[in-house]
Protein backbone atom coordinates (compact mmCIF):
# COMPACT_ATOMS: atom_id res chain seq x y z
CA UNK A 1 0.00 0.00 0.00
CA UNK A 2 0.99 3.65 -0.36
CA UNK A 3 3.25 3.71 2.68
CA UNK A 4 2.61 7.31 3.58
CA UNK A 5 -0.15 9.37 2.06
CA UNK A 6 0.61 12.80 0.71
CA UNK A 7 -1.22 14.27 3.69
CA UNK A 8 0.92 12.26 6.12
CA UNK A 9 4.11 13.34 4.39
CA UNK A 10 3.07 16.96 4.25
CA UNK A 11 2.21 17.18 7.93
CA UNK A 12 4.14 14.57 9.90
CA UNK A 13 7.51 14.80 8.19
CA UNK A 14 7.30 18.54 8.66
CA UNK A 15 8.42 17.95 12.23
CA UNK A 16 11.60 15.96 11.52
CA UNK A 17 14.10 16.53 14.31
CA UNK A 18 16.58 19.30 13.81
CA UNK A 19 19.13 20.89 16.12
CA UNK A 20 19.29 24.28 14.42
CA UNK A 21 16.22 24.64 12.26
CA UNK A 22 13.19 22.50 11.50
CA UNK A 23 13.87 20.87 8.15
CA UNK A 24 10.76 19.98 6.19
CA UNK A 25 11.14 16.52 4.65
CA UNK A 26 7.82 16.48 2.78
CA UNK A 27 7.52 16.01 -1.00
CA UNK A 28 5.80 19.32 -1.76
CA UNK A 29 7.18 21.62 0.93
CA UNK A 30 10.70 22.71 1.84
CA UNK A 31 12.37 24.77 4.54
CA UNK A 32 12.81 28.41 3.62
CA UNK A 33 16.07 30.08 4.55
CA UNK A 34 17.89 26.76 4.85
CA UNK A 35 21.68 27.00 4.78
CA UNK A 36 24.49 24.62 3.94
CA UNK A 37 25.55 24.66 7.60
CA UNK A 38 22.03 23.67 8.68
CA UNK A 39 22.27 20.58 6.48
CA UNK A 40 25.64 19.44 7.84
CA UNK A 41 24.48 20.02 11.43
CA UNK A 42 21.53 17.72 10.75
CA UNK A 43 23.54 14.84 9.34
CA UNK A 44 23.55 15.57 5.61
CA UNK A 45 26.68 14.43 3.77
CA UNK A 46 28.44 15.31 0.55
CA UNK A 47 27.51 13.00 -2.34
CA UNK A 48 30.56 12.27 -4.54
CA UNK A 49 30.50 11.36 -8.21
CA UNK A 50 28.29 14.12 -9.61
CA UNK A 51 29.26 17.35 -11.36
CA UNK A 52 27.46 19.61 -8.87
CA UNK A 53 27.75 19.89 -5.09
CA UNK A 54 25.05 17.71 -3.52
CA UNK A 55 24.39 17.07 0.16
CA UNK A 56 22.15 14.12 0.92
CA UNK A 57 20.58 12.10 3.69
CA UNK A 58 18.75 8.76 3.81
CA UNK A 59 15.73 8.70 6.13
CA UNK A 60 14.08 5.26 6.08
CA UNK A 61 12.73 4.73 2.56
CA UNK A 62 13.35 8.38 1.68
CA UNK A 63 16.47 10.00 0.21
CA UNK A 64 16.72 13.79 0.08
CA UNK A 65 19.34 15.76 -1.83
CA UNK A 66 20.10 19.47 -1.74
CA UNK A 67 22.26 21.26 -4.30
CA UNK A 68 24.73 23.83 -2.99
CA UNK A 69 25.96 26.76 -5.07
CA UNK A 70 29.18 28.50 -4.09
CA UNK A 71 30.31 31.92 -5.23
CA UNK A 72 33.97 31.37 -6.01
CA UNK A 73 36.46 34.00 -4.99
CA UNK A 74 40.08 34.45 -6.15
CA UNK A 75 42.51 32.35 -4.12
CA UNK A 76 44.77 34.38 -1.84
CA UNK A 77 47.86 32.21 -1.59
CA UNK A 78 49.28 34.33 1.22
CA UNK A 79 46.49 32.93 3.42
CA UNK A 80 47.91 29.40 3.16
CA UNK A 81 50.93 27.73 4.72
CA UNK A 82 52.57 25.92 1.78
CA UNK A 83 54.47 23.56 4.08
CA UNK A 84 51.21 22.54 5.73
CA UNK A 85 49.52 22.04 2.35
CA UNK A 86 52.34 19.78 1.14
CA UNK A 87 52.55 17.77 4.35
CA UNK A 88 51.97 14.04 3.90
CA UNK A 89 49.77 12.70 6.68
CA UNK A 90 50.38 9.07 7.57
CA UNK A 91 47.25 7.07 8.44
CA UNK A 92 46.74 6.07 12.05
CA UNK A 93 46.45 2.39 12.94
CA UNK A 94 42.66 2.48 13.01
CA UNK A 95 42.67 4.09 9.56
CA UNK A 96 44.50 1.19 7.92
CA UNK A 97 41.33 -0.03 6.27
CA UNK A 98 40.75 -1.22 2.73
CA UNK A 99 38.23 1.39 1.61
CA UNK A 100 37.91 0.02 -1.93
CA UNK A 101 35.03 -2.22 -0.83
CA UNK A 102 33.00 0.90 0.02
CA UNK A 103 33.67 3.00 -3.09
CA UNK A 104 30.81 1.51 -5.10
CA UNK A 105 28.32 1.65 -2.24
CA UNK A 106 25.82 4.44 -1.75
CA UNK A 107 27.74 6.86 0.51
CA UNK A 108 24.53 7.82 2.32
CA UNK A 109 24.18 4.24 3.61
CA UNK A 110 27.64 4.17 5.21
CA UNK A 111 28.15 4.69 8.92
CA UNK A 112 29.65 8.04 9.88
CA UNK A 113 33.03 6.50 10.75
CA UNK A 114 33.31 4.58 7.47
CA UNK A 115 32.09 7.56 5.45
CA UNK A 116 34.73 9.82 7.02
CA UNK A 117 37.49 7.35 6.15
CA UNK A 118 36.32 6.85 2.57
CA UNK A 119 35.14 10.34 1.57
CA UNK A 120 36.72 12.65 4.13
CA UNK A 121 35.79 14.29 7.40
CA UNK A 122 32.36 15.93 7.24
CA UNK A 123 33.52 18.84 9.41
CA UNK A 124 36.17 19.69 6.83
CA UNK A 125 33.58 19.26 4.08
CA UNK A 126 31.31 21.70 5.87
CA UNK A 127 34.10 24.27 6.01
CA UNK A 128 34.87 23.82 2.30
CA UNK A 129 31.35 23.66 0.87
CA UNK A 130 29.51 26.12 3.12
CA UNK A 131 31.81 29.10 2.65
CA UNK A 132 29.94 31.79 0.68
CA UNK A 133 27.27 29.32 -0.41
CA UNK A 134 23.50 29.00 -0.79
CA UNK A 135 21.02 26.13 -1.14
CA UNK A 136 19.38 26.31 -4.58
CA UNK A 137 17.59 22.99 -5.27
CA UNK A 138 16.09 19.99 -3.51
CA UNK A 139 15.16 16.48 -4.64
CA UNK A 140 12.92 14.13 -2.66
CA UNK A 141 12.89 10.39 -3.49
CA UNK A 142 10.61 7.84 -1.82
CA UNK A 143 10.70 4.10 -2.47
CA UNK A 144 7.15 2.85 -3.11
CA UNK A 145 5.24 -0.29 -4.11
CA UNK A 146 4.02 -0.73 -7.68
CA UNK A 147 0.42 -0.91 -6.42
CA UNK A 148 0.76 2.61 -5.02
CA UNK A 149 1.27 4.40 -8.34
CA UNK A 150 -2.37 5.19 -9.10
CA UNK A 151 -3.13 5.96 -5.46
CA UNK A 152 -0.40 8.60 -5.33
CA UNK A 153 -2.03 10.53 -8.16
CA UNK A 154 -5.47 10.16 -6.57
CA UNK A 155 -4.18 11.38 -3.20
CA UNK A 156 -2.84 14.52 -4.86
CA UNK A 157 -6.10 15.14 -6.72
CA UNK A 158 -8.09 14.82 -3.48
CA UNK A 159 -5.93 17.60 -1.98
CA UNK A 160 -6.91 19.99 -4.79
CA UNK A 161 -7.09 22.96 -2.41
CA UNK A 162 -3.41 22.45 -1.59
CA UNK A 163 -1.95 20.96 -4.79
CA UNK A 164 -2.64 21.13 -8.51
CA UNK A 165 -1.21 18.80 -11.14
CA UNK A 166 -0.20 20.50 -14.39
CA UNK A 167 1.59 19.27 -17.51
CA UNK A 168 0.72 15.64 -16.85
CA UNK A 169 2.72 14.05 -19.65
CA UNK A 170 1.31 11.12 -21.55
CA UNK A 171 4.61 9.80 -22.88
CA UNK A 172 5.62 6.87 -20.68
CA UNK A 173 8.23 4.14 -20.88
CA UNK A 174 9.25 0.96 -19.13
CA UNK A 175 11.21 3.13 -16.69
CA UNK A 176 9.27 6.41 -16.37
CA UNK A 177 5.70 5.54 -15.42
CA UNK A 178 4.39 9.00 -14.51
CA UNK A 179 5.75 12.47 -15.23
CA UNK A 180 4.05 15.71 -14.20
CA UNK A 181 4.44 19.10 -12.55
CA UNK A 182 2.69 20.02 -9.33
CA UNK A 183 1.93 23.45 -7.91
CA UNK A 184 1.81 23.97 -4.17
CA UNK A 185 -1.21 26.30 -4.06
CA UNK A 186 -0.17 27.75 -0.69
CA UNK A 187 3.53 28.43 -1.33
CA UNK A 188 3.20 28.82 -5.13
CA UNK A 189 6.19 26.54 -5.70
CA UNK A 190 6.30 24.26 -8.75
CA UNK A 191 7.65 20.73 -8.29
CA UNK A 192 8.80 18.41 -11.07
CA UNK A 193 7.47 14.97 -10.19
CA UNK A 194 7.92 11.48 -11.57
CA UNK A 195 7.30 7.86 -10.73
CA UNK A 196 9.92 5.56 -12.17
CA UNK A 197 11.36 2.07 -12.02
CA UNK A 198 15.03 1.41 -11.31
CA UNK A 199 16.72 -1.93 -10.68
CA UNK A 200 13.33 -3.57 -10.23
CA UNK A 201 12.17 -1.08 -7.57
CA UNK A 202 9.64 1.75 -7.83
CA UNK A 203 10.25 5.32 -6.72
CA UNK A 204 8.39 8.61 -6.41
CA UNK A 205 10.47 11.75 -6.94
CA UNK A 206 9.81 15.47 -6.60
CA UNK A 207 12.33 18.26 -7.20
CA UNK A 208 12.10 22.02 -6.80
CA UNK A 209 14.20 25.14 -7.24
CA UNK A 210 14.48 26.87 -3.89
CA UNK A 211 13.45 30.51 -3.73
CA UNK A 212 16.22 32.88 -2.76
Amino acid sequence: MWKRSIVFLSLVLFFSSCKNKKIINAPFYYTEGLTCDDLFVNGYKWVPGVDVTLLGKKIGDTIIHYQIHQKLEPIKYEDYDLEELNEIIEPEDDQELDVSQYLEKDPLTLTDSIYNLVWGDTKKQQKNFCNNSKVIWRNFILKIDDLDIEKIINDIIIKKDSFEIINHKEDKSDYTLENFELINMVKKDTFNCSIYKKDGEFYFSSSVKIKQ
